[in-house]
């Protein structure tokens, strides 16, 4: 059913996938994943408070959940929400250190640092964001060298 759900919110049926999370829901409350996939669903349908609430949700299930890191501190920064958005990007960085960017694909490491250093930005750290946005680059120089 979760991964039904995952594919729903892939082809963009969030109405589908929040549907068939709510069910997964009733009958896995302690599934952080269901979580996120209802917490994806309510996001693609502007529901951002109730993605919050959702992502909070698996955080509280599973502390180690790195997506609903990511995926709070994106919604924190659409809401201009900047050190919610630091401090779990700070979190995220921490459960994906540097070393396993290669695993974890530079794209998610790059988006990462990137998000970090934008809300440290608009926080006014302005030498923390520089150090950040460098590691948007760094993995790529090295991946690529």
């Amino acid at each position: 059913m979760l991964s039904l759900a995952r594919d729903l919110l892939i082809l963009g049926k969030a109405q589908e996938a929040l549907e068939l999370s709510e069910r997964a829901l009733r009958l896995q409350p302690r599934e952080s994943a269901a979580w996120i996939n209802r917490g994806a669903a309510r996001e693609m349908l502007g529901d951002l408070p109730g993605a919050i609430r959702d992502f909070t949700r698996a955080i509280e299930l599973d502390p180690d959940q790195a997506t609903a890191y990511r995926n709070r501190s994106r919604l924190w920064l659409k809401l201009g929400e900047f050190e919610e958005a630091r401090l779990d990007l700070e979190v995220l960085d921490k459960l994906q250190p540097p070393d396993k960017s290669l695993q974890l694909g530079l794209k998610d490491k790059a988006n990462d640092s990137y998000s970090l250093g934008m809300a440290l930005f608009y926080k006014g750290n302005y030498q923390a964001s520089f150090s950040a946005l460098t590691e948007v680059v760094l993995p790529l120089l090295v991946f690529h060298s």
